[in-house]
């Protein structure tokens, strides 16, 4: 895609007669970016980790004879960070156009906006990843093989049938799921004033640097559950409790999730759910907990993924 650089015609928030006050219709918070931990990169680009795998033999024995030695085992996971870029130039005469605050006061306000759009990017790439997100970006929830497929033992089966129009919602330990980032944080770099060329010739611009290496670490194979093929369609397909404490259930004893990741609509199933089994026979308040866990709402979730098989 060629660069699409900002004009004065596209400063229409710019107009002396507005109120002030600037709405969205824009869905793009990062709650869930948020919520991780983020941990530096254990080698540049690369991460790798360790996984416990298999614990030693040991067993009880007679006396006067004994029994074999066995050691426990180790695997070592690599997770390969990828570029997240949110670079971005405005010509100068444009920038110094903007009327409330000149030019600083622009890079400043469109500086904000594209932090933004690169945070809610890294989310939907955590929860999607390669299989649903961006093909050139890291690996996330839906491509951990340990729960892409209804016979994987920390999936469940909501029941849906119809295809394309359904959702996850993932059960987490978050001491075990990580932001990876090979820097310390993400953020803007420093704004500079060079030339840029365009379809004419030269022209100063103001070019703001901002890019990282990311990736997410997910853990062990019980450091992640999922409920799948949720839909508002397919009857009994819908989010409840029932099938969050089944996938609760799948973790091992003392080592719960403490964090379910939902879509709003997700959440409206749930609020549904126990508004149909309240005595007092009134709505049920919109659910903030499920079995102990903390509900965290995003809109980076899928709503329109194929059927888990």
């Amino acid at each position: 895609m060629p660069n699409d650089l900002p004009t004065v015609a596209d400063m229409v928030a710019d107009a002396y007669d507005l109120s002030g006050q600037e709405v969205s219709d824009l869905k793009n918070a990062a709650p869930l970016m948020a919520r991780l931990p983020a941990v530096p990169s254990s080698n540049g680009t690369t991460h790798k980790y360790s996984k416990y795998t298999a614990e030693p033999v040991v067993g009880f024995r007679v006396e006067n004879d004994g029994r074999d030695f066995d050691h426990s085992t180790d695997l070592v996971v690599t997770e390969d960070l990828k570029i997240l870029d949110w670079s971005w130039a405005v010509d100068k005469a444009v920038a110094e156009a903007w009327r409330q605050g000149g030019a600083a006061a622009y890079i400043a306000r469109e500086g904000a906006r594209h932090m933004q759009a690169a945070l809610f990017q890294a989310e939907k790439q955590v929860l999607r990843g390669v299989a649903d997100g961006v093909a050139t970006g890291f690996t996330g929830f839906a491509d951990n093989a340990a729960i892409d497929a209804l016979a994987d033992e920390m999936v469940v089966n909501a029941g849906g049938t119809t295809a394309d129009i359904n959702q996850s919602v993932y059960l987490l330990k978050s001491s075990e799921v990580f932001n990876v980032l090979r820097t310390e944080g993400l953020g803007l770099g420093p704004t500079l004033l060079q030339n840029m060329v365009g379809t004419n010739g030269n022209f100063p611009a103001y070019y703001t640097p901002a890019c990282a290496w990311l990736a997410t670490q997910i853990g062990g194979a019980y450091s992640m559950g999922r409920i799948v093929n949720l839909n508002d369609v397919d009857s009994g397909a819908q989010l409840n409790d029932e099938m969050i404490y089944d996938a609760v259930s799948r973790f091992p004893a003392g080592q719960g999730p403490d964090l379910i990741v939902m879509s709003r609509k997700a959440q409206e199933q749930l609020r549904n759910s126990r508004t149909a089994t309240n005595i007092a026979g009134i709505p049920a308040p919109t659910p903030e907990m499920a079995a102990g866990m903390q509900i965290l709402v995003t809109d980076a979730i899928k709503t329109d993924e194929a059927l888990i098989a």
